[in-house]
C-alpha cells in the first residue's frame, strides 16, 4: 500500500511539474523506511564509514529480491538513482515521473537506446549523483552470484568513478521470488565494502576485467 500511495502522489507531483530532485529524495527516503518497517525487517548495516559522504559512486550489489531496492535506500540514503528496465518507464504517467525523479531506463534489446541510456548514467554520475546498477542484471534464483554484465564497469571507467561494492544478505528471505508479501521479522545485512578505484591502464579491456573480478570478490567475501 505504501508503494501504491507514494507512486500515486509522485505521479501527481510530476504532472504538476513539482517533482524536483530534493522532493524525490525525501519521498524515496520515506518510502524505504515505510517498506522496511512494514516488513518488520531488522536491517543491520556494516561498513557505512567506507562511503565518503557527498561523493558519487557506481554502487553494485548482489541481486536477490525485489526487497533489495528499499533495503539499499534505507541503508544508504536517498541520493542515489537506479537503472531500470524500459518496460517500467513505458507505463503512462508513472514512467514520466520516474524519469523526472532521475531514474534511468535501459533497453537491452535496442543497442542504440542502450548506449543512450549509458550516456545518461554518465551524466548523472558526473554531476554527483550515485548510480546503482546490479551487475548480475537479474535476480539470482539460487542466491549464488551470477555472471556480471559490463555496463556499469564501463561507466566507472569512462567517468573515473569508484565502485562501491555491497553485499546483501537476507533480502531473498524477506521477499522470495514466488511471494507477493514479505515474511516478517527477518534479519537483513548490508555490508558496505571499501570503494574500488578505477585503474588507469592503456589496456581498457584488461582493466575492466580486473575491476569486475575485484568487485565480484568483494561482494562474494560477505555472502
Amino acid at each position: 500500500m505504501d508503494t501504491l500511495r507514494i507512486s500515486a502522489e509522485t505521479i501527481t507531483l510530476s504532472v504538476r511539474g513539482e517533482l524536483t530532485e530534493d522532493v524525490a529524495n525525501e519521498r524515496l527516503s520515506w518510502w524505504a523506511h515505510r517498506v522496511v518497517a512494514h516488513a518488520g525487517a531488522r536491517v543491520r548495516v556494516q561498513g557505512l564509514s567506507n562511503r565518503e559522504e557527498g561523493r558519487a559512486y557506481v554502487i553494485m550489489s548482489n541481486h536477490q529480491s525485489n526487497f533489495d531496492v528499499p533495503t539499499l535506500y534505507y541503508a544508504l540514503g536517498a541520493k542515489m538513482r537506479m537503472v531500470g528496465k524500459k518496460e517500467l518507464f513505458d507505463v503512462p504517467l508513472f514512467g514520466r515521473a520516474m524519469q523526472r525523479a532521475g531514474f534511468i531506463a535501459v533497453d537491452r534489446k535496442d543497442h542504440a537506446r542502450a548506449i543512450a541510456s549509458m550516456e545518461r548514467v554518465r551524466e548523472s554520475v558526473l554531476r554527483g549523483m550515485s548510480i546503482y546498477m546490479a551487475p548480475e542484471g537479474t535476480r539470482s534464483v539460487s542466491g549464488e552470484l551470477q555472471k556480471f554484465k559490463k555496463g556499469g564497469f564501463l561507466v566507472a571507467q569512462q567517468t573515473g568513478t569508484p565502485i562501491l561494492p555491497i553485499t546483501l544478505r537476507g533480502t531473498r528471505d524477506v521477499l522470495p521470488s514466488h511471494s507477493a508479501f514479505p515474511i516478517r521479522g527477518v534479519d537483513v545485512d548490508v555490508v558496505v565494502h571499501t570503494p574500488l578505484d578505477v585503474e588507469r591502464e592503456q589496456d581498457a579491456k584488461h582493466a575492466r576485467q580486473d575491476l569486475m573480478d575485484r568487485t565480484r570478490a568483494a561482494i562474494a567475501s560477505a555472502l
